[in-house]
């Protein structure tokens, strides 16, 4: 079905990777295909809420982004344009129906665009710490925005803080179910750990997760997977994957037979959702969308964010070939409800153009 064409301006923070990135260019994709006229607006010189030493270290890794990368993404096939501008104003910005902004970074230079550059909708899709949360608290309440949320989860988590917020719509991500499937070769690794350092994706956990596992089991493949290399000391893994481009973690996913995500603070999760669309046995932590798209014992086990559980849970699956192969049976079925195409055309495309009347 083809829609008035709609002009939508996206403004990121950034050029970079991530989950975060692989949403919003999959929603400028499938917009263009359905012939919404969409540009991503980049700006050089990045805003941040508050100035510090921590902020500047963000603002020149930024700048060093858009000088390495400039509009290029070499991770993603992304068919619409990027623009980098100087900064976000007026001058730079086109006028549009929609202007879609996805950072908290973003929100003061997009509030004063003037109304001609798009209704603004605020995308939620991150699980900020209550202290974040009491700090940004003014700008979410801000009824300039229209505001989706990526998940039910993050809607309720902030719901908690702000009882008077207000959603428009549940916008929640999706996976490419062309691209993460089960491919016809052989599962020649046991299992696959997502690791991000820090303390809210769970780096630790998956520290102690694998070296309890390599201990208790040499015989096993322990492996990594994550968005960039992070230096890990003193733990045994057998491979570690980093930087991939989506086909290529697509072809990780199914080197493996169980995947491991052990994150303690997410909006949505999207690695759970690709790995069980890959057809893996998940064990994920019970933290953002986890339970909205997967079913404990059905089609993933979810695990409280400890190590001894998470081991537990990937122990059970070692030992019960029957339980592990009905959970990659499932997850499959389970995963491609969530396929992107339905997610566009029958949730995102109707609260845009509800948005823009």
């Amino acid at each position: 079905m083809m829609y008035r064409k709609l002009k939508v301006n996206i403004i990121m923070p950034y050029n970079g990777i991530g989950g975060g990135h692989v949403v919003i260019y999959e929603w400028a994709n499938r917009l263009s295909l359905k012939g919404f006229d969409v540009i991503i607006y980049i700006p050089f010189f990045i805003p941040v809420l508050q100035y510090n030493v921590k902020s500047l270290g963000y603002i020149s890794k930024g700048i060093i982004r858009s000088i390495l990368r400039k509009s290029k993404v070499k991770w993603f096939p992304l068919h619409a344009p990027i623009k980098i501008i100087p900064y976000i104003s007026n001058k730079y910005i086109r006028d549009a129906d929609i202007v879609i902004l996805e950072s908290l970074n973003t929100i003061k230079p997009v509030l004063h665009l003037s109304p001609t550059k798009g209704k603004k909708v605020l995308f939620l899709h991150s699980k900020w710490l209550e202290e974040t949360v009491q700090k940004v608290k003014y700008l979410l309440e801000n009824d300039s925005f229209i505001k989706f949320s990526v998940s039910y989860h993050l809607y309720s988590y902030l719901k908690s803080f702000i009882p008077n917020l207000k959603i428009h719509a549940i916008i929640p991500n999706g996976v490419d179910i062309e691209v993460f499937k089960p491919k016809r070769i052989d599962r020649i690794f046991d299992i696959l750990i997502y690791y991000q350092p820090d303390f809210r994706k769970g780096g630790d956990l998956a520290i102690k997760v694998a070296r309890e596992l390599i201990e208790k089991y040499p015989h096993i493949t322990v492996n990594f997977l994550s968005t960039k290399r992070y230096p890990i000391n003193n733990i045994n893994i057998r491979h570690y994957w980093f930087g991939l481009n989506r086909d290529d973690v697509a072809h990780v996913y199914n080197m493996h037979k169980i995947f491991v995500y052990p994150s303690r603070y997410e909006a949505f999760g999207l690695p759970p959702l690709e790995a069980m669309a890959c057809g893996l046995a998940v064990v994920a932590t019970d933290t953002g969308a986890v339970r909205e798209y997967g079913k404990n014992l059905h089609s993933c086990l979810i695990s409280q964010p400890e190590p001894e559980k998470i081991t537990k849970c990937v122990e059970l699956l070692l030992k019960n070939d029957t339980l592990a192969n009905n959970l990659r049976e499932n997850a499959r079925k389970e995963a491609s409800l969530w396929n992107w195409e339905y997610i566009i055309s029958n949730n995102l495309v109707p609260h845009l153009v509800d948005v823009a009347t």
